[in-house]
């Protein structure tokens, strides 16, 4: 038995697992937050408190359903920010971060350089898994300007590609 080989099976195991543990405590830590959105729903069974009954299980909604209307974005003399409402994310924050500018600069965009600059911002954005209603995030004018400029120095190839998102 080859001793390097077994020592790689375990240490690949053990990695496996840590990680699938891991794995499913960021989901545990989710559910949790998303549960204390959501009303508490009880279930009590009269005749045998020991036996689940699987059929009348409590529908729980994941996720939140956004609220209606646009983003409302507040100009400063350096950046834009908005106030995160229930359902929002970081990329419909930002969209409407983007929106805002170029109205306010009478700029327009393809499609194809909307979603390069929207993605760029969101990714120069902390990366939270989740951002919570009343959160702000902001974004600095100048991270706007460059991003709509590095957009417009955009390849055909490079539009192209980024189309392939927007089907």
């Amino acid at each position: 038995m080859n001793i390097k080989w077994l020592n790689g099976r375990v240490v690949g195991a053990i990695v496996i697992s840590l990680t699938l543990v891991w794995i499913s405590s960021r989901g545990n830590n989710q559910q949790l937050a998303e549960q204390s959105e959501t009303p508490q729903v009880s279930e009590t069974n009269t005749e045998n408190s020991d036996v689940k009954n699987n059929d009348k299980a409590p529908q729980v909604q994941i996720g939140s359903t956004p609220q209606a209307g646009t983003v409302e974005v507040e100009k400063q003399s350096d950046s834009y920010s908005a106030t995160v409402r229930k359902g929002d994310n970081q990329t419909v924050i930002v969209r409407q971060i983007v929106n805002d500018y170029l109205s306010d600069n009478s700029l327009s965009l393809s499609p194809e350089q909307r979603l390069y600059t929207e993605t760029v911002l969101v990714d120069s954005l902390p990366r939270n898994d989740l951002i919570y209603p009343g959160a702000v995030i902001k974004v600095a004018s100048e991270k706007i300007q460059t991003a709509v400029s590095d957009s417009s120095n955009l390849t055909e190839y490079q539009l192209s590609l980024w189309s392939k998102y927007l089907k």
